[in-house]
């Protein structure tokens, strides 16, 4: 049914408790419609879809959003699933959607998008063409990174694990000889040492299990999704685990084990294994981990050199001492009006401003046809005098057009026809600084007028 919905099990157990939820009845806050309780899901945790409590049937999503319309408007506001049956290959009718889209959907006919893609769902997370903010999504390459980075980390780490050990052989040589006078063989000192390693490898791996538990949430924060250590832990896991620390013992001990395994007790005694293990290996190791340790600290130095450049790299637009408050918090706009109040009677608060988006967030979007076969997008931001003047935006000029009170441009930006453009905005129209209004639509018979040229700023991420 229409009004039926789907609860997540949190969610279910948060509101109804031990209460059968399914028949119940739902109301938002300041909002007349009603849900019927029809199921109960799983949570969504580590998903490319993002968590949901309440799911309903896309058919009501014109009630919650005016911008559905039969032009399409607002396009680009959803994503679309295909499930598909088994043996069936939708991929052999891109071409036919490719068509039909040109037909009906306007971001086609006008060239705006040029291809349809299908990317199975267990490949979205990482697919570029999940850029949206609507379903969670992760860098491949960032990834890269930090596994890069362990294991560059990793790879030191043994090297020292070696380099200790063989230079600590030196110590320990008299007790192997003793070991080979009593009857060990060549194997069995080679297998101690390996095991010895085994063993510190399979206790540095706790330890670091323990610590890297510890930080959790700022990895979570950093990856933007949920992240576990103990909460991940399976047999299947535990095997590659356990495999792992076998081959870096063997790795590890690999080089000290055939060291001593290869000399006789005699040479332990004269001294001559000590001072060809402090002579070869300890000077090759330590050569090799300087030039890693250079190479490593020049990349450092240059992408830290980088990062300072974007992040002091100027923007177009003020951001020291702001703070950006999404509206979604307040169940209406009386509940904003009376917080705007009461941060106006804080000392520390200098001014609020009002408006939809910022630079950072790209603001909303508004493609519009200019022309019978061409279309312009621009990022549109819309506020008070307050909101723009706390973003020191620079404006160049100022047509000085008034704007009636209880005009259609003084209520809403998208029934207005006086806009402020930037720079950027001159060069896609094609028209001059000067010019007093520019014309939109497929036959250029909406006019725009020009109210005032702003210099170019950063829009989204650099």
């Amino acid at each position: 049914a229409r009004e039926n919905v789907v609860l997540s099990e949190s969610f279910a157990r948060k509101v109804f408790g031990t209460f059968n939820p399914l028949g119940q009845t739902l109301r938002v806050d300041n909002d007349e419609r009603v849900y019927v309780v029809s199921g109960v899901m799983r949570d969504i945790e580590r998903s490319t879809i993002p968590a949901a409590d309440i799911v309903m049937r896309a058919e009501r999503i014109t009630e919650t959003n005016a911008a559905n319309d039969e032009r399409m408007s607002n396009s680009g506001a959803g994503v679309t699933f295909l499930l598909e049956r088994q043996g069936a290959d939708l991929q052999a009718k891109v071409s036919d959607m490719l068509s039909f889209f040109k037909e009906i959907y306007w971001p086609y006919q006008g060239n705006v998008v040029s291809q349809v893609r299908l990317v199975p769902l267990r490949e979205l997370y990482f697919d570029p063409v999940n850029n949206s903010n609507k379903l969670a999504h992760g860098s491949r390459s960032f990834l890269h990174i930090l596994l890069g980075v362990g294991l560059v980390v990793l790879v030191f780490a043994v090297m020292n694990y070696i380099n200790l050990t063989v230079a600590q052989s030196g110590f320990r040589a008299r007790e192997m000889a003793a070991r080979r006078l009593l009857g060990a063989s060549r194997g069995d000192i080679f297998l101690k040492w390996i095991l010895e390693s085994t063993l510190f490898c399979a206790a540095a791996l706790i330890i670091a299990s323990s610590i890297a538990e510890l930080f959790v949430p700022w990895a979570s924060q950093l990856l933007g999704s949920k992240v576990a250590v103990w909460g991940d832990i399976s047999w299947p896991a535990a095997g590659w685990c356990l495999f792992t620390v076998v081959v870096l013992g063997v790795i590890s001990g690999l080089v000290p084990a055939l060291l001593v395994a290869r000399y006789q007790p005699i040479d332990i005694v004269r001294g001559t294994f000590r001072r060809h293990a402090k002579t070869v290996y300890g000077r090759v190791l330590i050569a090799l981990q300087n030039v890693i340790t250079i190479a490593l600290l020049a990349a450092s130095i240059a992408i830290g050199l980088q990062i300072r450049h974007l992040v002091n790299a100027p923007l177009g637009y003020e951001t020291r001492d702001i703070l950006n408050i999404g509206t979604d918090i307040f169940p209406d706009r009386s509940a904003m009006r009376r917080f705007c109040n009461a941060l106006h009677s804080q000392p520390e608060v200098e001014a609020i401003g009002l408006g939809c988006g910022t630079p950072h967030d790209r603001g909303n979007n508004n493609t519009i046809a200019y022309g019978p076969d061409r279309m312009v997008s621009f990022q549109v931001f819309i506020g008070d005098s307050t909101y723009f003047r706390i973003l020191g935006l620079e404006r160049l000029r100022d047509n000085h057009v008034a704007v009636a009170a209880e005009s259609a441009a003084s209520r809403n930006f998208w029934d207005s026809n006086v806009w402020y453009i930037n720079q950027y905005a001159l060069r896609e129209l094609g028209i001059a600084e000067d010019a007093p209004e520019f014309k939109v639509g497929e036959d250029l018979s909406y006019p725009v007028v020009v109210a005032g040229i702003y210099r170019d700023f950063q829009v989204g991420t650099a």
